[in-house]
């Protein structure tokens, strides 16, 4: 019965990712829940997530919303950063993480309350180059999702918005391409260490793949403004549920 649960999990959070980032916010805390370790969450969380991030990354890039070529550096600082994170985060104490975890969802709960009314459709003037993006805020979404992870969809899709001034489509197409890349490099790393849960991983991937295909088709009619609010409840409930009832 846990398994299923999980499927049905991943179904939901690659849905809620492709639509509006942040699926990692439920599937952590699910799994650590299921008597995970940290680690152990954060590694096999990347293993699902990464053919979620693919599979809505594939159908934007199949219809044409976004080109590989365009993000040829980005691809190469986002996985050096994402690597370095997930060496970072291995050196950490599990009792750390255990305290760290909760309190990361609870900050992330609070950008996504203050960020909710910033995501408009239509592209607007950059605020710096793809050049300067590409050595900043694409290496440094990279590295944090390589660390931890729940809400790098959102980062980048918000980074390409602000940032590059693009419309909320292509910064979410974007971030689908660059996600993937960060998942990957870090779940490279988390294979060395053995660590992967393989037949959780495989049974949440499946869901993913599912639930993203299914998400990248409804992106650009439902955006943000209903999942916010279910994601920002989410992560307070299961924050304080790891905090005091764990």
């Amino acid at each position: 019965m846990q398994e299923v649960g999980l499927f049905l999990l991943a179904i939901f959070a690659g849905w809620v990712d492709a639509v509006a980032g942040g699926g990692g916010l439920l599937v952590i805390p699910g799994l650590l829940m299921s008597g995970f370790s940290p680690l152990q969450a954060i590694a096999t969380n990347k293993f699902q997530a990464v053919f979620g991030a693919a599979s809505a990354g594939f159908h934007f890039i199949r219809t044409g919303v976004v080109t590989v070529q365009t993000l040829l550096l980005p691809i190469v600082t986002v996985f050096l950063g994402s690597v370095l994170g997930a060496v970072l985060v291995s050196s950490i104490d599990a009792s750390w993480l255990e305290k760290l975890i909760p309190i990361l969802l609870i900050i992330i709960a609070v950008y996504l309350m203050c960020s909710s009314n910033t995501k408009l459709d239509a592209a607007t003037s950059a605020k710096i180059t793809e050049k300067q993006y590409n050595v900043t805020a694409a290496p440094a979404v990279g590295f944090y999702d390589g660390f931890f992870g729940p809400g790098t969809g959102t980062f980048f899709t918000l980074s390409g918005r602000w940032g590059l001034g693009l419309s909320l489509l292509d910064a979410t197409a974007r971030s689908k391409i660059l996600n993937t890349i960060s998942n990957f490099a870090a779940l490279i790393f988390f294979l060395t260490m053995g660590i992967i849960n393989w037949r959780v991983g495989v049974i949440m991937a499946i869901g993913q793949i599912i639930g993203a295909t299914l998400g990248a088709k409804m992106a650009h009619k439902i955006g943000a403004k209903l999942i916010r609010p279910l994601l920002i409840s989410l992560c307070l409930v299961l924050s304080f549920k790891l905090l005091f009832w764990s």
